[in-house]
């Protein structure tokens, strides 16, 4: 049992690495075929490289390692082996993918600095998603942020937000301002790409109804929306009186079916709506295929 344990931990381990793989290498010809040429740096470490490789001509995959080196030493001292181990590998593979495909490609694939902004950041954030899918990270500025995070209590959206700030408006000041307006958009698509490779297509609008006539409106949702409801026992804060608030989890193209329900029932209805990135069990995606995907990280 041990055994067969084993093969298929040594399995889903070979599955990790070669995404983590491709991962970055679709990251670095993202970067090497659009942004890196039109010297749009859309944050990170490797923007900051793109700025050193365009000042000084040296290989700009040697570049994103220097500047990572110094934090992941610094990371090192923090966090420990454990949490560096995947990251520092993607950071290596993505370094040499960059580095041999900056070599092949002497021009970048279409002259137009806005086509690159948007089909660079179209291209890192599928390799990025992956990377990050197969549960590692591309190190730079992730760490900046983790470090920022350790030190002053910052969340890690914050700090990531200030490292790859700065960095794009750094490349504004030296190259040109319409640079950081690139630079912005293409971090803004290699963002929703990356949710998108992470979450899929999968999305659920989670909804709660504060009605007197909660029952009237949960029997009458029962009938024409298949989708099961949960009675939360509340009391309202102004006159302390008991209430009934329904939640459900329905598909978006439910919520039209819903909201006329409601408004039939009870025109004076309270209801809340708000977005589920990912929704697990019936009637949504399974829970085992989404423990087996998990599995993989």
């Amino acid at each position: 049992m041990g055994i067969i344990n084993f093969r298929e931990w040594e399995q889903k381990q070979y599955i990790r690495n070669i995404g983590i793989i491709i991962g970055s290498a679709i990251t670095a010809f993202g970067l090497a075929g659009f942004l890196v040429p039109h010297r749009i740096v859309a944050g990170g470490t490797s923007g900051l490289a793109t700025i050193f490789y365009h000042l000084t001509g040296l290989p700009i995959g040697i570049l994103v390692i220097a500047i990572d080196i110094p934090l992941f030493i610094w990371s090192f001292s923090l966090f420990g082996f454990r949490f560096l181990a995947k990251t520092f590998a993607a950071a290596l593979l993505m370094a040499f993918f960059l580095q041999i495909f900056n070599f092949l490609f002497s021009a970048p694939f279409s002259p137009d600095p806005l086509l690159s902004a948007l089909y660079g950041g179209l291209i890192t954030g599928l390799g990025m998603g992956l990377i990050f899918r197969f549960g590692a990270t591309s190190g730079g500025t992730d760490l900046a942020a983790a470090i920022c995070r350790h030190y002053f209590g910052w969340k890690l959206g914050t700090g990531l937000f200030l490292a790859d700030g700065l960095v794009i408006a750094l490349s504004g000041i030296i190259f040109d301002v319409n640079l950081i307006l690139y630079g912005i958009l293409a971090v803004f698509i290699c963002t929703r790409i990356v949710d998108f490779v992470q979450e899929g297509t999968s999305s659920a609008k989670g909804v709660f109804i504060i009605s007197d006539k909660a029952g009237d409106i949960k029997n009458v949702l029962y009938d024409n929306i298949p989708r099961g409801i949960t009675v939360i026992k509340a009391k309202g804060g102004y006159k302390g009186l008991d209430k009934d608030i329904l939640f459900s989890v329905i598909l978006p193209a439910e919520l039209s079916s819903l909201r006329s329900v409601v408004n039939e029932v009870d025109p004076t209805a309270f209801v809340v709506v708000v977005h589920a990135a990912e929704a697990l069990g019936e009637g949504f995606i399974p829970i085992a295929a989404e423990k087996k995907n998990k599995n993989f990280h």
